[in-house]
């Protein structure tokens, strides 16, 4: 949970590399950081990225 905290963090700080993110958090590549994600937020890195840059008065879709 510490490393997905940290990578919380991380994303909404802007960080855009997610490959460079997953490393730095302590996570064997992007694709075990999704997993991870997915598994405790129910959602991807992705869309957590899209959630956290998006304007407060606009809408989901």
């Amino acid at each position: 949970m510490l490393r997905v905290r940290a990578a919380l963090e991380r994303l909404s700080g802007g960080e855009q590399d997610l490959a460079r993110l997953a490393a730095d958090a302590g996570f064997a590549d992007h694709a075990h950081l999704t997993r991870e994600m997915r598994a405790l937020l129910g959602l991807t890195p992705s869309a957590l990225k899209r959630e956290v840059s998006r304007p407060l008065d606009q809408p989901r879709e």
